[in-house]
């Protein structure tokens, strides 16, 4: 099913982002649904946009649930993954990441799925994007921002992205998902009978400096 972005948009919203939907243009106003507290599915987030106003308002951009708005931070929103990943906590990703010699823009791996800062700040403040599901991209208006496709989407998003920091990003992503999977894979390998097969033998001692590392 292919969403519909513009729908969720008001009537003055969708004269501003009639064909593409602007990230530095997007307002409050702009959008239909405003949620006090929600439980986030955060394998189909697409973008994470906070609000600078006195009240903590985020925008998120979702591939099934659409645009809505909720009332709370991008840093509080994060601590929902604290709960459906218990062991790859923020801190964890952080070590896993500078390994991996990322020091920033590091993205929150989960579920098989990321999200990337747009500017290496904390988790507050700035915008946050699912790089791996960009389908394709185009340069936009200016020399610094692109207009995205997103997976399961029919309307693009104007961002202040170039193409260099696009496909960065995703490197970064598959760099600490692939190693984080590694790390569960040697200790499910070590901790189990798993171990007593030659192959699974081989393949530990092979990343077995990665592991201790």
């Amino acid at each position: 099913i292919i969403l519909d972005l513009s729908s969720q948009l008001t009537t003055h919203g969708r004269k501003i982002h009639s064909q593409v939907i602007h990230l530095n243009k997007l307002k409050k106003h702009h959008i239909k649904r405003h949620f006090k507290h929600i439980d986030i599915t955060w394998p189909t987030v697409l973008a994470l946009i906070q609000i600078e106003s006195a009240e903590p308002t985020t925008i998120i951009i979702d591939s099934v649930q659409g645009i809505y708005i909720v009332k709370q931070t991008v840093n509080r929103l994060f601590k929902q993954l604290e709960r459906i990943r218990p062991v790859g906590r923020a801190k964890t990703m952080r070590r896993i990441a500078n390994y991996k010699d990322i020091f920033e823009y590091i993205p929150f791996v989960f579920c098989g799925r990321s999200l990337s800062p747009m500017k290496a700040q904390k988790h507050f403040n700035v915008i946050w994007f699912a790089s791996e599901m960009i389908t394709h991209f185009e340069p936009g208006e200016t020399l610094d921002s692109s207009v995205v496709w997103f997976e399961n989407t029919n309307v693009p998003i104007a961002m202040n992205l170039s193409a260099a920091f696009i496909n960065n990003r995703k490197q970064d992503a598959y760099k600490v998902r692939d190693f984080g999977e590694l790390i569960g894979v040697q200790i499910a390998i070590s901790s189990t009978a798993k171990m007593q097969t030659s192959y699974n033998h081989y393949q530990l001692e092979k990343h077995l400096k990665e592991l201790e590392g």
